[in-house]
């Protein structure tokens, strides 16, 4: 059986290559400081199974061959700001003891392929899989081109403020301990916070952009924070209703009341699709009738529009049952016996010179009923708006 190799000093990049290219060493033991910063990298490095003893800094160089760092233990901080990861490179099972910096580091090819198939599959991928990450995880301004994993790893403190996820990232089963931030994010692809945990702190997604997100078993310990986010009428959740229903969960507890009810609406609108026109016929009514009346109490304005939408169809249909329709082309009596009508309590017969048939008095009941619902909607996504203000 091997002894562990001991490195104290490395004199060229060709010995750092020939050394830890090694495969017949079991592990490598490095005492010594290693300060590689914008170097050139063309072939792959394997670095797995070392211990560095001493700080490790690859600030600015390029990894174009590939890399692995698998199974590596950084005793202490390990630095990879503006480096640049250009083929396939692993951190898998990498322990970095005393906080890393991926400070504006750009990852281009990361091997994490369906990155949403079970988590077993990921014996062989997974950048930065059951990586223990100790102090402080640093990836402001960092950006991922290709798929990143960074599922069953452990957090401490992580910072992804400002970066960039071109493609899908995955935090599945991940353990945050500490603060956890990513503000100013853009995640141009998918999230996948599947079944992980946020302890001790609230998780920061403020002014984060989001196009598809999934929540699906995530557990906040404390309420997250998701607060002015980025999204547009593509946004959409993985787990639908479920996702966003956590998401304005947490939008409520931490008093984003305005932006929980635009979420709400995202809610509704899944939650409608979900049913069946044979078996839910009644809660399809309902649900087209709040849409259209205030957006599911959102929009007051919307409510006074769908008002005076449905006040002047109604009105109309009562003037064409009368015997003297035509009496109302005056402008000046139109919208006098308009706003009569308008007025859920006018008289039965308001109208009684015109000569209304049986049929006008049918319209007349129902339309009562439309004016009034709209006034209840309205009334009720005002107070809403007014009470989210606060």
């Amino acid at each position: 059986m091997k002894q562990n190799q001991t490195i104290n000093k490395f004199s060229s990049i060709n010995e750092i290559i020939t050394q830890v290219n090694d495969h017949d060493r079991k592990e490598i033991d490095v005492v010594c400081e290693c300060i590689w910063d914008n170097q050139v990298f063309d072939v792959f490095i394997n670095f797995e199974n070392i211990t560095f003893h001493e700080k490790v800094s690859f600030n600015g160089t390029k990894f174009n061959g590939g890399v692995s760092f698998k199974k590596v233990v950084f005793k202490q901080e390990a630095n990879f700001i503006r480096a640049h990861f250009n083929k396939k490179v692993s951190f898998k099972k990498a322990n970095f003891k005393n906080g890393c910096r991926f400070n504006e580091a750009v990852f281009y090819n990361t091997n994490d392929k369906d990155i949403e198939k079970e988590l077993r599959t990921y014996r062989r991928y997974g950048t930065f899989r059951s990586t223990e990450f100790n102090r402080i995880a640093e990836f402001k301004e960092a950006k991922f081109h290709e798929n990143i994993f960074f599922g069953l790893s452990t957090f401490e403190r992580a910072n992804f403020d400002e970066a960039t996820f071109n493609k899908t990232v995955s935090f599945s089963r991940v353990i945050f301990k500490g603060q956890a931030s990513y503000n100013k994010t853009k995640i141009l692809g998918k999230i996948l916070l599947e079944n992980s945990i946020f302890f001790n702190y609230p998780a920061q997604f403020i002014d984060t952009k989001f196009t598809i997100i999934s929540l699906k078993g995530v557990f906040f310990d404390k309420p997250a924070k998701f607060q002015n986010l980025d999204i547009n009428k593509d946004f959409r959740t993985k787990n639908k209703k479920l996702d966003y229903n956590t998401l304005k969960n947490e939008m409520i507890l931490t008093n984003n009341k305005i932006e929980a009810r635009k979420i709400l609406t995202y809610e509704m609108n899944a939650y409608k699709k979900s049913l069946n026109i044979k078996s839910d016929f009644i809660d399809l009514v309902i649900l087209f009738f709040n849409k259209h009346s205030n957006s599911y109490g959102t929009n007051w304005a919307k409510g006074a529009l769908f008002t005076l939408v449905v006040s002047t169809i109604f009105f109309i249909l009562y003037w064409l049952n009368t015997e003297q329709p035509f009496s109302l082309l005056k402008e000046q009596i139109f919208i006098k016996y308009y706003v009569q009508f308008l007025f859920i309590g006018h008289d039965f017969d308001f109208m009684k010179a015109n000569t209304p048939n049986g049929l006008a008095y049918i319209i007349d009941m129902i339309g009562r009923i439309f004016i009034s619902y709209g006034y209840y909607q309205t009334i009720a996504a005002f107070r809403k708006f007014g009470t989210n203000s606060n």
